[in-house]
């Protein structure tokens, strides 16, 4: 629960902190994440990042129109169940 952490303003940080409280080298996001994400200050505390490249993600069938990339991990849950795992062994690294 984030209220186990000391949770700082800036975000980079907020996020170092965390990754140093649990004692991981590693931190994964979204690739929208690149946008705001200090490598930089990643780096300078030994964690890595790394980011999700969904290019090779499978299309499914969603409830309402066209394939949409753009949406969270419950659309994928909601309209899959359990084969949802399926999907997301899929996902690459960049």
């Amino acid at each position: 629960m984030s209220s186990e952490f000391k949770l700082h303003e800036e975000r980079n940080q907020r996020l170092i902190n965390i990754c140093k409280d649990v004692n991981t080298t590693d931190y994964y996001s979204g690739p929208s994440a690149k946008s705001y994400m200090n490598e930089t200050m990643f780096a300078a505390n030994n964690i890595n990042v790394h980011y999700f490249d969904y290019s090779s993600y499978p299309i499914y069938v969603q409830l309402y129109g066209e394939f949409e990339h753009g949406v969270s991990i419950l659309d994928l849950i909601f309209n899959k169940g359990l084969e949802s795992i399926k999907h997301l062994n899929n996902i690459k690294f960049v």
